[in-house]
């Protein structure tokens, strides 16, 4: 409840389970404080830090999902809009 003291119009208000904000089972200004606390304690820095490392995080874990069902490589033609016609034919 400290997160919006400051804001919340007077003393009634202050003793409420939540704040206009926020709902009865979260709290918007908590749940920041805990993910800069995660940031900080897993090492991510910046902003910046933090979204490169995400972006390497899922590049690198969408390189190693590339397959599909049929065991095709993803990117051997997606990226093409006109294919070899030998690429879509059926073997």
């Amino acid at each position: 409840m400290s997160f919006h003291d400051e804001t919340l119009p007077s003393e009634g208000a202050k003793v409420a389970h939540f704040c206009s904000m926020c709902g009865p089972k979260f709290c918007s200004m908590k749940i920041t404080e805990d993910i800069r606390k995660y940031a900080d304690e897993h090492g991510y820095g910046t902003v910046e830090e933090a979204v490169i490392q995400g972006m390497n995080a899922m590049s690198a874990e969408f390189s190693a999902a590339r397959k599909t069902i049929s065991g095709e490589q993803h990117g051997e033609a997606g990226g093409e809009i006109y294919v070899p016609e030998s690429y879509t034919a059926r073997k």
